[in-house]
C-alpha cells in the first residue's frame, strides 16, 4: 500500500507539501497540486483516516447502537440517522447488539476505539454496566427511544403509551370489542407503556380488557 512518502517521491516534492495538499492545510501552487494529485492517482494512495483524526481530534464518524436491526422500527431509525449524517458530511458505524447486554458492551468498546465523534444509542433494557460505561464517555450522546437510569444525555423517544391508546381507540371506532395487545417483553418499560395505553383506551370505552 502506497504511503505519503511514496507519493512525495513520485511527485518529486517533500512529503510535508503532499500533506498540505491532502489536508488542505496550506496553500500550494496549482502546478504542485497537479503533481501531487497525479502521483496519488498513479499509486492509488488513500490518506489515513486514523492519522488525520489524531491531528484534528475528529473522525467525522458517528456510532449508532441498536438492539435489533431487523426490527422495522430500529431499521427505520438507523436509516434516518444515516441519511441525515451523510447530508452533513459524516459517516455512520451501525452496530446491532441483538438485545444482548454483553454484545452491547463489546460494541461500545469498539466504537470508543474508533474515536467516534458522537453516539446514538437505543439501549438493551436495564444493564447497569452499560449505564456506567456511557456515563464515562466524553463525547456527545443521544439516547433514542429507551431511557437509561443514571445516564444524563439528550433523550429522544416515542410516546408508547399514546401509541397504545391511539391504536386501541382506532380498533374500537371500527366496532371491534375483543382486542388483544402484544406489547413486548414483560420486563420492558416500553412494553408496559404500550399496555397501559391499551388498557386506558378500553377503560375509556367501557370495554373490559380480555373480553
Amino acid at each position: 500500500m502506497a504511503t505519503i512518502k511514496d507519493v512525495a517521491a513520485r511527485a518529486g516534492i517533500s512529503y510535508t507539501t503532499v500533506s498540505h495538499v491532502v489536508n488542505n492545510s496550506r496553500p500550494v501552487s496549482p502546478g504542485v497540486r497537479e503533481k501531487v494529485e497525479a502521483a496519488i492517482a498513479e499509486l492509488g494512495y488513500v490518506p489515513s483516516g486514523v492519522a488525520r483524526s489524531l491531528r484534528s481530534r475528529a473522525t467525522g464518524t458517528f456510532g449508532v447502537l441498536v438492539p435489533n436491526a431487523v426490527n422495522p422500527y430500529f431499521a427505520e431509525l438507523a436509516r434516518g440517522i444515516e441519511d441525515h449524517c451523510e447530508r452533513q458530511g459524516y459517516s455512520v458505524i451501525l452496530c446491532n447488539s441483538d438485545d444482548d447486554a454483553d454484545k452491547q458492551l463489546r460494541y461500545l468498546r469498539v466504537l470508543k476505539e474508533r474515536r467516534i465523534d458522537g453516539l446514538v444509542v437505543a439501549t438493551v433494557d436495564g444493564d447497569p454496566r452499560f449505564a456506567r460505561a456511557l456515563a464515562g464517555l466524553r463525547i456527545p450522546l443521544v439516547l433514542a427511544d429507551r431511557p437509561l437510569e443514571g445516564v444524563q444525555a439528550a433523550h429522544i423517544r416515542v410516546d408508547h403509551h399514546q401509541g397504545g391508546l391511539l391504536a386501541t381507540h382506532h380498533l374500537l371506532e371500527l366496532g371491534h370489542r375483543r382486542i388483544a395487545c402484544i406489547g413486548g417483553p414483560g420486563d420492558s418499560p416500553v412494553a408496559s407503556e404500550r399496555i397501559t395505553g391499551y388498557q386506558q383506551a378500553l377503560a375509556d370505552a367501557g370495554v373490559p380488557a380480555g373480553t
